[in-house]
């Protein structure tokens, strides 16, 4: 019997998922029906670290060490309590975003449950939009409290640098999101027309329909339907690309198939950003 449950290993897009091989999709007679979608339709092949989750985690860092910086000085040198608490925050919302794209620590079964938890109650986080504006609030924040608190010019320099980075990562990560959402809005608007994406669907699901489409299936229904609207969707979408895709539209708890719902739910709706 088809264990819908187990689909796959593969973490949510803020996390750094494990490699696997990227080989062409499989026909009918390939297909173990007691494999689950994961296991089956093999995602793309992944580096353990990918860059932008490295720079991620490396803008969080910065956050939590400016962050912490600017809780010494106000609780122990200036005895600025409340300020203190302030910088507190920051240092925890700073620790949210590195823990969901640290690079070590993966299989470690709480970074794994924290991680799911936060892709399911702070989902926003795990979009490059959302870990953009996040991003930007934080520098902004951390700028406005170190001028308000520090003195100390050496120490004021540096903190207020690591926040000046965190800004400049957000920005990034903002404009990314914005160009990778642009090019997915093309193709939910030639799956628009009535009973279109359910006819892709039927079409391009074919390892376990009741599942969901896998990476690989989206990817040759994105070439396929898409191909009339822009000739880059004629390429293959991007490892990265496909996962920030499945982290947007499924209603998987992982994240790993897109169901008919989904899809069609999609294509009836707006714009959705990455």
């Amino acid at each position: 019997m088809n264990k819908v449950h187990n689909l796959g290993n593969l973490p949510l897009p803020g996390a750094h998922p494990q490699p696997r091989n990227y080989a062409p999709c499989a026909t009918n007679d390939e297909h173990d029906p007691e494999k689950g979608v994961g296991e089956q339709a093999a995602a793309p092949k992944l580096h353990l670290v990918s860059c932008m989750g490295t720079i991620w985690f490396l803008a969080a860092c910065c956050v939590m060490l400016a962050a912490l910086i600017g809780a010494v000085d106000t609780l122990f040198l200036s005895f600025q309590w409340v300020d203190a608490v302030t910088f507190c925050y920051m240092f925890s919302f700073g620790g949210l975003l590195a823990l969901l794209d640290i690079p070590m620590c993966t299989q470690v079964k709480i970074v794994q449950e924290m991680q799911l938890a936060m892709g399911t109650y702070i989902h926003i986080l795990t979009r490059t939009t959302g870990k953009g504006l996040f991003l930007i609030f934080l520098g902004c924040s951390l700028w406005a409290a170190l001028l308000a608190n520090l003195k100390r010019g050496p120490w004021l320099f540096v903190a207020a640098a690591l926040g000046l980075l965190a800004v400049v990562v957000g920005l990034y990560s903002l404009l990314l999101g914005a160009v990778k959402s642009s090019r997915l809005e093309k193709l939910r608007r030639t799956l628009r027309g009535e009973g279109v994406a359910l006819h892709a669907y039927a079409k391009h699901a074919k390892s376990q329909p009741h599942a969901g489409l896998t990476y690989q299936e989206f990817n040759q229904l994105a070439r396929d339907e898409g191909a009339d609207a822009s000739g880059d969707l004629k390429k293959d979408l991007a490892t990265g690309d496909i996962l920030l895709i499945f982290n947007a539209l499924s209603s998987h708890p992982r994240r790993e198939a897109i169901s008919h719902r989904d899809l069609e739910r999609w294509a009836a709706g707006r714009m959705v950003f990455l």
